[in-house]
């Protein structure tokens, strides 16, 4: 079981919105949580998630998982153990594509959370 670090100290990710989003910054977009996920659905959220396999015995630097219909992506924190998610875009500049097999396993999440309606637009919007 992953632990998740709601990420208080890390302003940049904190927004007053409902829904997931981006705000401009002078070092690209910033992707923004909705302001109404708990730390419990968050936890609950990185346990689904869907691990980018790093060096074996390893925890994984990354995890997918769809919440909402959006696709987030969970970084690992090597000071802490925890992993800290906000919402993804394949669109930004030296971003590396989303591998098929992740894609796929994504879009079951979302169809399996009744949110593949949403999950299709916001991959419409920021998919490679």
């Amino acid at each position: 079981m992953w632990k998740y670090d709601k990420g208080e100290h890390r302003a940049k990710h904190h927004w007053s919105k409902l829904e997931a989003g981006f705000e401009g910054s002078n070092k690209g977009a910033i992707g923004k949580c909705p302001n109404d996920v708990s730390l419990e659905v968050a936890g609950e959220v990185l346990n689904r998630g869907i691990p980018l396999q790093g060096a074996p015995g390893r925890n994984p630097k990354k995890i997918y998982a769809v919440f909402r219909g959006v696709i987030y992506e969970a970084a690992y924190n090597n000071n802490g153990d925890f992993y800290h998610a906000y919402p993804w875009r394949g669109d930004l500049q030296g971003r590396p594509c989303l591998p098929g097999v992740i894609i796929k396993q994504l879009e079951e999440q979302a169809r399996e959370e009744g949110t593949e309606k949403e999950f299709k637009k916001w991959w419409k919007k920021y998919g490679q």
